[in-house]
């Protein structure tokens, strides 16, 4: 076997070990550059100003289409609590992609959260893992009067257009089809 592909002696090892570290150093090195710089960047750049510093390329990417008007902005009210900004393209979007953009944005939220407790885990040991299926069959989204009920219904169809408000609302049960 050549001296490539087996482990010959303590001296191999030493030397692997050796380059390990010098490439961990060097990840971290640039791991840290990299993070100085996008953090110049969202503080410089104005329609970048308001994207956290763990930004994810899916978030850049709506900023961006935002930008060149490619995307509207929703904002989503929930009862008692404040509305969040969701970001979706503005053409095509069914409510069933606009579910997905809540989950994803309550996800992100959620992560970023845990991890600026420094990661401190919660009472039940963890990550609190929300049930979307339970969510989407006692919820769902209204916009004014009208309630979204197809999720394969484009959002242009119910006259949703940018900086439009969706709230949530307790699904409706339909006493005809409960069995006595």
């Amino acid at each position: 076997m050549s001296k490539n592909t087996l482990w010959t002696g303590s001296e191999d090892i030493a030397e692997y070990v050796e380059k390990n570290r010098v490439a961990e150093k060097q990840h971290e090195v640039l791991k840290s550059i990299t993070q100085r710089k996008l953090h110049d960047i969202l503080t410089t750049t104005k329609h970048l100003q308001d994207i956290s510093g763990d930004v994810t390329l899916e978030e850049v990417n709506a900023q961006i289409s935002l930008i060149r008007g490619q995307s509207i902005i929703l904002f989503v009210t929930r009862e008692a609590l404040p509305p969040f900004e969701i970001v979706v393209p503005q053409s095509g979007t069914s409510v069933r992609d606009l579910k997905k953009a809540i989950e994803r944005y309550y996800t992100l939220t959620q992560r970023r959260q845990q991890s600026s407790l420094g990661g401190e885990c919660s009472k039940r040991g963890g990550q609190t893992k929300i049930s979307w299926r339970y969510i989407w069959r006692t919820y769902m989204l209204a916009y004014g009067g009208i309630r979204l009920v197809d999720d394969n219904q484009v959002l242009a169809t119910y006259g949703i257009q940018n900086k439009d408000h969706l709230r949530f609302v307790k699904r409706k049960r339909d006493k005809c089809s409960k069995k006595h």
